[in-house]
């Protein structure tokens, strides 16, 4: 068969050996329909490193001319190399200690560094380091119009871990080591040695503050001491009980002279009311001679009497204060105790005589009339000597509870004065144990080494500094060509181009009838005559390949009569043309009348494969300028025939709309067993769309890594939306291995 080549299908191909093979899959029962697309357009590793795959070749080569020149540009632009003079420090994140930790202030390391980093630039330290003898003379430093300015923007202070690196560079490497070492010690000067001049400042601070505080200790323990003197005891829980006792005989005192204050205003108001009684009886007589009451009624007029009442309520009351005494008092001899006691025996004798002298009153009432007068003034008299004595109680109760008033009184002022003292000693011995400890401390950590010691000092360096340039030269040439190689892959990953058949069967939902091997060129001599080992297994593989297509066809063309079938893609350079000519020439070799027609009217390509005229041919056909006999031309292949594009026009483009193709179409099924057609891509143009309307089936092209997803998705929506009977997708362009052990070079001579 003649060399197959053509405009879009990327690139000539020079023989079968280096064309595209079929590797079949199982048969199509039925046409399918597209399903909904799976593959999502977010950028994902495993997508970015296929289509970093495919283009490596660009992205490496590209992406290491670009990063050479980034790495040049760099190289170039930054400042030449200069001495770079260092010292090193070693500074701890707290000061180191001997036996124990002090309770000086401490910040977090990551504060302690950064706050190290601002004092070795503060003014403080780089005037100090500016105005040594020698610094200020140096030429870098006499040509800066702000010295401390230059210096706090020149001078790097890093850490790495606890090691402070102090760094500064410069075209002479004598003033660099020089102003770092003049650095290095004002920071020790004005930094690091004055905090230890500081601790001892909060040691001898700590001792005065401890012996103002032993002084105020002596003198509140003087004053604790003459206070429970008087008191007789410090102890809270005695004090507290003496409180109470006094508390409860000054309630005891009130509550007497209460009572005492209720009997006299009772014996005062029964004086006035027998004073009345006795003067409104002294003109009655009495003449009832009746009989006195009956025993049991004076007992009752007794008991209901309200004096006796009055006495009654009182022996209760003194009774209750009696017990609550006992149960409070410490001794039974309390003199408080004694005077209820007495109080009580008082009151008992006073009821019991005052209800003899009722009881005999009323049992001799009727005798006692005519002696009326004489009784009356004989109660008087006595309610008078006992108005008498209950004024007497009266006075001696109210010195009583003045007494008792002004030593509770003054008891709880002394036992809060006593208590307000005890703490004060208390929280000045806690504070004076802790200023005590800290200063025992402090006594053996001020010998502790020093926070912040010199590792190396400055030197004048002998090398010039190239780290930096190298470093920002490496960055610069590795970031453009990481970032062109992901620009790059991202870019070919936007296109989503197909990278196997999986894609095309799960991620577009389109069958895969078979796949297209991509096949390396043979460059060794044996090669280009067809001769070597490795042509003839890549010529095997073509020729199975389209064979196994040519099966699935016929077996199509029998179960649905699909012989009229279109190769189509969705865009040019997909491999359509290659894939018709070769599946028509399978055909034609397994003995079936084939014919091939190239519907591709706009890029006409398969004339020049079969080294044919251009017309007439397809378009002449549908201006009816020319006859089948005609158009139909024979090939070198043995029951292969060809139809040529023809010239296009916008007659013959126009009449694709119509029904003459399928009345072409019906009479080349008559004389040809398969008819192959070769169409345009379906997106750039409507030509495919309508001839596929007259064809029995249509058959997908897909080239790997060049075709889209997307753009097929589109391409075979608009087929499928026609009704069309689609049989599924060829896959080319898909790697497989050229030493397959059941061909062999028998096969081949008995193929050929």
């Amino acid at each position: 068969m003649p060399a197959l080549t053509g405009p879009d299908e990327g690139g000539p191909v020079s023989n079968p050996s280096q064309a595209q093979g079929l590797l079949a899959i199982p048969p199509l029962a039925r046409p399918i329909s597209i399903g909904p697309p799976a593959q999502g357009t977010a950028p994902d590793t495993l997508g970015l490193l296929r289509a970093f795959r495919r283009r490596w070749r660009m992205a490496l080569g590209a992406g290491l001319v670009l990063g050479g020149m980034a790495a040049s540009a760099a190289w170039y632009l930054v400042p030449a190399a200069r001495y770079t003079a260092e010292a090193l420090l070693l500074v701890e994140p707290e000061q180191p200690r001997l036996i124990t930790s002090t309770r000086e202030y401490r910040s977090d390391p990551e504060t302690d560094r950064k706050t190290q980093v601002t004092l070795i630039k503060s003014p403080v330290v780089l005037t100090k380091a500016l105005g040594q003898s020698g610094v200020a003379q140096l030429a870098m430093v006499r040509n800066q119009s702000e010295p401390t300015e230059w210096l706090e923007s020149e001078i790097k202070a890093e850490f790495t871990g606890k090691i402070l690196r102090l760094s500064l560079s410069g075209d002479d490497p004598l003033e660099v080591a020089a102003v770092v070492k003049a650095v290095t010690g004002a920071y020790l000067s004005e930094v690091a040695y004055k905090e230890k001049a500081q601790r001892l400042e909060r040691n001898e601070t700590l001792k005065d503050h401890y012996g103002k505080l032993q002084k105020q200790l002596e003198s509140k323990r003087t004053e604790l001491k003459t206070l429970a003197l008087e008191l007789g005891s410090n102890d809270k829980q005695t004090l507290s009980l003496q409180q109470r006792l006094a508390m409860t005989q000054q309630n005891l005192a009130e509550q007497e002279l209460l009572r005492i204050q209720s009997d006299l205003r009772y014996a005062t108001a029964k004086l006035k009311g027998l004073q009345a009684k006795v003067d409104r009886e002294l003109g009655e007589e009495r003449a009832d001679t009746s009989p006195g009451p009956a025993q049991a009624d004076v007992e009752k007029a007794i008991r209901s009497d309200p004096i006796v009442r009055g006495y009654i309520e009182r022996e209760a009351e003194l009774n209750g204060n009696i017990a609550y005494g006992r149960s409070v008092s410490r001794s039974a001899s309390d003199p408080s105790l004694i005077r209820l006691r007495q109080d009580l025996i008082k009151v008992q004798k006073r009821r019991k005589e005052y209800e003899a002298r009722l009881r005999s009153e009323l049992l001799n009432e009727k005798q006692a009339l005519p002696d009326a007068q004489s009784q009356a003034q004989s109660g008087l008299a006595s309610l008078e000597d006992e108005i008498g004595v209950l004024k007497e109680m009266e006075g001696d109760l109210k010195a009583e509870v003045n007494k008792y008033t002004g030593g509770t009184k003054r008891l709880s002022t002394q036992a809060l004065a006593m208590e307000s003292i005890q703490d004060e000693i208390s929280n000045a011995v806690d504070m004076a144990k802790l200023i005590g400890a800290e200063i025992e401390a402090l006594k053996v950590e001020l010998n502790a080494p020093d926070r912040v010691r010199v590792l190396k000092e400055a030197r004048a360096p002998r090398a010039l500094n190239t780290n930096r340039k190298i470093k920002l030269a490496g960055v610069a040439g590795f970031g453009v060509f990481g970032m062109f190689v992901l620009l790059v892959s991202f870019w070919e990953f936007q296109a989503r181009r197909i990278d196997s058949q999986d894609e095309v069967a799960r991620g577009l939902g389109i069958k895969v009838v078979g796949t297209v091997a991509a096949i390396r060129p043979i460059r060794t001599a044996g090669a280009r005559e067809g001769k070597s080992r490795q042509g003839i297994l890549c010529q095997h593989q073509l020729t199975e390949s389209v064979e196994t297509t040519r099966i699935i066809l016929t077996h199509e063309a029998r179960a649905g009569a699909h012989r009229v079938v279109m190769v189509t893609s969705a865009l040019g350079s997909e491999g359509k043309t290659s894939l018709a000519c070769h599946l028509a020439t399978s055909l034609a070799r397994s003995g079936q009348k084939t014919l091939l027609l190239d519907a591709d009217l706009r890029r006409p390509v398969v004339h020049r494969i079969y080294d044919q005229a251009l017309v007439p041919g397809f378009c002449e056909l549908m201006r009816d300028e020319a006859g089948t006999e005609e158009a139909i031309r024979a090939t070198s292949v043995n029951n292969l025939w060809m139809i040529p594009a023809g010239r296009q026009d916008s007659h013959s483009l126009a009449v694709l709309s119509q029904s003459r193709p399928r009345v072409l179409f019906d009479q080349l099924r008559e004389r040809f067993d398969f008819v192959i057609v070769d169409s345009a891509p379906v997106l750039p143009i409507a030509d495919t769309l309508m001839i596929s309307r007259h064809v029995d089936a249509v058959v997908f092209s897909i080239l790997r890594a060049v075709s889209q997803a997307p753009r097929v998705q589109a391409a075979y929506g608009r087929i499928a939306a026609l009704g069309v009977p689609i049989l599924g997708a060829v896959v080319s362009g898909i790697r497989i291995a050229t030493n397959y052990p059941y061909w062999t070079d028998h096969d081949d001579d008995s193929r050929h």
